[in-house]
């Protein structure tokens, strides 16, 4: 079972460290970057600054360890808003905690933001995201799908939506 907090300037230390993480990334769409942990306080400080536009929270499992992050960002389109999730330790992985943090975005943003529309982008060999993501009804829209550079290789970009009208949860 997870716990979702919501972002704060004590985070500061842990999202620098995820930050950080070249195999994180490589998972990732954006861009590895390698912030410094002032650039971290500032981008938590600037979140907070529009928090009633986005939801950024730190994710902790049953014993109370921090493992990954979720994102709801407002893409500036009425009802619609771009999710994201990472689980930052490997060994955190294929336990079922990426299924519970995107059922709990999808919750939150359907239920009680009232969104209409969730989007997300993932890389195209990113194989148990995408599956993760088509298990909760997302569709592929591959007229919207981008090239992306990651490092020195590029890769795909794959545009996944799911409408409020498709959503089981």
């Amino acid at each position: 079972m997870i716990n979702v907090r919501e972002l704060s300037i004590n985070d500061a230390i842990v999202m620098n460290k995820w930050h950080n993480n070249k195999e994180l990334f490589s998972f990732l769409v954006g861009n590895f970057y390698g912030p410094s942990l002032d650039e971290t306080k500032k981008w938590i400080f600037e979140y907070e600054k529009h928090i009633n536009h986005s939801f950024r929270g730190i994710v902790s499992n049953e014993k109370g360890e921090d493992i990954g992050a979720v994102y709801l960002i407002d893409d500036n389109i009425p009802n619609e808003a771009e999710v994201g999730i990472f689980i930052a330790n490997e060994t955190n992985r294929g336990k079922g905690y990426g299924y519970q943090m995107l059922g709990w975005l999808l919750s939150f943003g359907f239920n009680v933001l009232k969104l209409d529309k969730i989007v997300l982008w993932t890389l195209e060999n990113n194989e148990h995201a995408i599956k993760l993501y088509e298990k909760f009804g997302f569709s592929f829209d591959s007229s919207l799908d981008k090239a992306v550079t990651k490092g020195e290789v590029k890769k795909i970009a794959k545009y996944m939506f799911l409408m409020k009208e498709n959503y089981n949860g």
